[in-house]
């Protein structure tokens, strides 16, 4: 692994060499100085030709690119660097305040691994980018890992073939009743026990207890001759009490009038696989907790937000169109009262816009009605309202006390889920239904639009509504959930949401 790209710190911090891309100066030294404090390496570029030469010189670990930039904008400049070898596998941020959803799947499609949302927050910045140097970093250690075990295991078939035929695999010669009539060298290194031993023994003696009834059923196939031959991963006991995990491969040898002679089992040592495949789950799981943590710190925010926006500006705005409504009155002048009823008038849009902002974020008082009845209220005052759509929103019954978190998430998909009716269905009708139990959720969005075919469609970054149904799915899976979508064309459309709930914690 290059020195100049990634390294672990004592605290076991990823550190690496960032190349920062925006034509604006307080940005740019803004990002350097975050990044230079949290003890990253850091190359700062005000052009985008500068930027591209100074990654081709000299590969960076991770790259934040803007996208308005002027002479080249930062998606030429993701596609020109994708497109050459040295710089094809870096991952690359964009920081944009862009919020148009065809402007950051045109980022993807460049190449762009993230977004992050101008202004943005510095917890976010940092979040990000540990997340994707931790995941850099573990791509690589894997490849170096792979490239690493495939020489060894190359070196050592050349060396045991240049000694003894068929030394790179175990072979043996076994009876109908698993007595060891024969076997190679190869073999008994792998059982850990002489040819001597083993011809004293049958493969049950050996065979771990939990492989053991999987193999004597594979062995019964091939004699009744159900099946010609099986391969199966298989744990042996070694001499020492030890466990080699192998991949077995049986075949049987009959006489001239059919009847089994002996049967040729072929094995391979895995262990070094099993471990392998062991540590990717592990990294996978704290994966999976990296992403989860960045989803509630998400939700975090939105919620210091929305209620930032609720309680103080939300009723600033209120009370300024109080207050002008009492000088209006006050006042003669036609021309005055006009002008007041303009300013009271875009404070009035401008109080709806807000709310509508809060509701996007997360509404204040979803912790104090619950999750159905913040549904039910945003459907009445939202949707209905605005739209031609009849809504319902029902219960199975009484609402436990979820964590704040899931409340939020689960709000913010549902609405999101109806606005993609509201976009895309031509419907007149949605339906919701929120079915809990002690330690499940189950959210319906059900509409009488005109659907579509679920089958040939997959939830990627195909267009507007596939994009926001893609999120969704990230989301709830980053909380143990599931997002699954029932649909035909004519027919309409069912979106279930799965997640296990646990109650909050007071």
């Amino acid at each position: 692994m290059p020195t100049n790209q990634n390294s672990i710190n004592l605290a076991g911090d990823i550190l690496g060499d960032i190349l920062i891309v925006d034509d604006e100066t307080a940005n740019l030294k803004l990002l350097e100085e975050l990044l230079i404090r949290e003890g990253y390496q850091v190359r700062p570029a005000d052009l985008p030709q500068l930027a591209i030469d100074s990654a081709l010189a000299q590969p960076p670990a991770l790259i934040l690119l803007d996208v308005r930039m002027p002479e080249m904008d930062g998606f030429e400049v993701c596609r020109r660097l994708k497109q050459d070898e040295r710089t094809r596998d870096i991952p690359v941020i964009f920081v944009s305040a862009l919020q148009d959803v065809q402007d950051k799947v045109r980022g993807f499609e460049t190449g762009g691994i993230d977004f992050i949302t101008k202004p943005f927050q510095e917890e976010e910045v940092l979040a990000r980018v540990r997340t994707h140097l931790t995941l850099r970093n573990m791509q690589l250690n894997l490849e170096e890992m792979v490239a690493k075990r495939t020489a060894e295991a190359i070196e050592r078939g050349e060396r045991f073939r240049a000694t003894f035929e068929q030394a790179a695999v175990g072979v043996a010669h076994v009876s109908p009743d698993g007595k060891f009539l024969r076997l190679n060298q190869k073999f008994c290194d792998i059982i850990g026990y002489t040819h001597e031993e083993l011809i004293d023994l049958t493969f049950q003696d050996i065979t771990h207890p939990d492989d053991l009834d999987t193999d004597l059923e594979y062995v019964r196939q091939v004699l009744e001759g159900e099946i010609e031959n099986y391969s199966m991963d298989k744990r042996y006991y070694r001499k020492d009490g030890s466990i080699v995990w192998t991949n077995l491969t049986v075949s049987l040898v009959t006489a001239t009038d059919d009847n089994p002679k002996y049967f040729v089992s072929v094995i391979k040592d895995i262990t070094e696989r099993k471990q392998a495949e062991q540590k990717i789950l592990e990294y996978q799981q704290r994966l999976k907790a990296l992403a989860s943590q960045l989803t509630i710190a998400e939700e975090t925010e939105r919620r210091r937000i929305a209620a930032d926006l609720h309680d103080h500006v939300g009723q600033t705005l209120a009370l300024i169109r109080l207050q002008i409504a009492s000088v209006r009155e006050r006042i003669s002048d036609p021309g005055q009262t006009e002008m007041l009823d303009e300013i009271s008038e875009s404070l009035r849009q401008t109080v709806q816009e807000t709310r509508d902002l809060i509701y996007d974020l997360s509404p204040p008082q979803l912790n104090e009605i619950g999750l159905s009845a913040a549904i039910l209220e945003w459907l009445e005052e939202h949707v209905e309202k605005r739209y031609e759509i009849k809504t319902e929103c029902i219960s199975n019954g009484p609402e436990q006390q979820l964590d704040e978190n899931l409340r939020s998430i689960l709000f913010r998909n549902t609405r999101e889920l109806v606005i993609n009716v509201i976009k895309h269905s031509h419907a007149t009708q949605v339906k919701i239904r929120v079915l809990q139990d002690h330690n499940h959720m189950e959210i319906l969005v059900k509409d009488n639009g005109i659907g579509f075919d679920a089958g040939a469609v997959s939830l990627s970054l195909n267009g507007e509504s596939s994009f926001g149904l893609f999120s969704i799915k990230e989301r709830m899976a980053d909380m143990g959930g599931s997002l699954e979508i029932v649909s035909e064309p004519g027919q309409g459309t069912k979106a279930i949401i799965n997640v296990p709930v646990d109650k909050k914690k007071d």
